[in-house]
């Protein structure tokens, strides 16, 4: 399917057409020195942002300060789950062992169990003594 030609609607571009165009006899140099300084701050002007200086500054010093605070306590979880982690593997590895001992000792001599074995009993049943 052939795809349609744009048609320019009637007036379009009149306006464009129909404006005069400048008549530019000379060009104008502005020259440096010719222009006018800015204007100087005057003192107040400088207090103003000395003082708007200041109060952003004790607000990033604000902002800083809580985040500290936020960081620690990250780091303070981390660390604290770090050390469950430890424990929880110790525990375990204390666990292994006094099973692996009690196995031995039923298997090999068939005598009691170790005490550890009645520790462990303890903590399943609630009645833990560490």
């Amino acid at each position: 399917m052939p795809k349609a030609r744009r048609t320019r609607k009637a007036g379009q571009y009149a306006n464009i057409r129909s404006a005069p165009m400048p008549n530019f006899t000379s060009v104008q140099v502005v020259h440096p020195w010719a222009t006018p300084p800015p204007p100087q701050p005057t003192n107040a002007d400088i207090l103003k942002a000395i003082d708007k200086l200041s109060s952003m500054v004790s607000e990033l010093s604000k902002n800083q300060q809580a985040i500290e605070q936020r960081l620690s306590d990250i780091r303070n979880g981390v660390y604290a789950n770090y050390l469950n982690i430890q424990n929880g593997a110790s525990w375990i590895d204390y666990v292994l062992q006094v099973m692996y001992d009690y196995l031995i000792a039923a298997i090999l001599d068939g005598t009691q169990p170790p005490e550890g074995i009645a520790q462990i009993q303890g903590y399943f049943s609630g009645n833990w003594k560490g």
